[in-house]
């Protein structure tokens, strides 16, 4: 999936540039960068939510993971999920809620779920859906780093088992570093890239050489 000479511009405010990015489709891709440099408007892009000139080529079916969880609040978490497959894919669900550990969850409703069952609950709409790529735009902001450390290593076993890619938007380097194959940073708007780098680590020990070394690099760029 690729965009290309990309402009995106709100009144006076130049967000891109003729900018360009490509993604692979079977990794996790996390983007950083300061506050307003453009990482949703460019998960807006490729949904077509946002005006912009040039082109997204090779668009995959996508499912989306918003910071909030954004479940139909008057139905179960089973009909949530019913809602966005087919009946034949029914039998699906057990399965997903199981992998991440909400099946006892299955018939609450949304206003009985914690927060961090709630976010479960919208990864496996976006699993079930059988997108190609996965966009993520800081699903776990409000959640604390305990179970935001245990929904990154779900989800990355999710996507590695369904053989799934993501673009994950945060402003966490650690939360980039527990889950990326790839890192991207970005500069102020108007944006560019300021560091490209692969993560092949286990992301298991965020003490690790290898892990220590990325990190300086994207703290290092994160201050230009």
């Amino acid at each position: 999936m690729k965009i290309q000479d990309l402009s995106v511009r709100f009144k006076d405010n130049v967000v891109y540039d003729n900018f360009s990015i490509d993604f692979d489709n079977k990794k996790i891709t996390c983007i950083l960068g300061p506050s307003g440099c453009g990482k949703t408007t460019l998960l807006n892009v490729l949904t077509n939510n946002v005006k912009y000139e040039g082109k997204v080529l090779d668009l995959e079916k996508f499912a989306y993971v918003f910071q909030n969880s954004r479940l139909i609040e008057s139905i179960t978490v089973e009909e949530n999920l019913k809602f966005v497959i087919n009946k034949e894919d029914y039998f699906k669900i057990d399965k997903v809620l199981e992998d991440l550990e909400i099946l006892d969850c299955k018939q609450k409703y949304p206003r009985q779920l914690s927060g961090g069952q709630a976010s479960r609950v919208a990864i496996a709409r976006a699993i079930i859906y059988d997108p190609k790529i996965i966009l993520m735009d800081e699903p776990f902001k409000d959640l604390d780093i305990v179970l935001t450390k245990k929904l990154l290593e779900l989800f990355r076993d999710l996507i590695i088992k369904n053989s799934l890619g993501a673009i994950y938007v945060t402003h966490n380097v650690d939360e980039a570093l527990s889950i990326a194959d790839r890192i991207i940073v970005l500069s102020k708007s108007p944006a560019n890239i300021v560091l490209d780098i692969d993560i092949n680590s286990d992301h298991l020990d965020l003490s690790s050489q290898e892990l220590n070394i990325a990190r300086q690099k994207i703290y290092s760029a994160l201050s230009i």
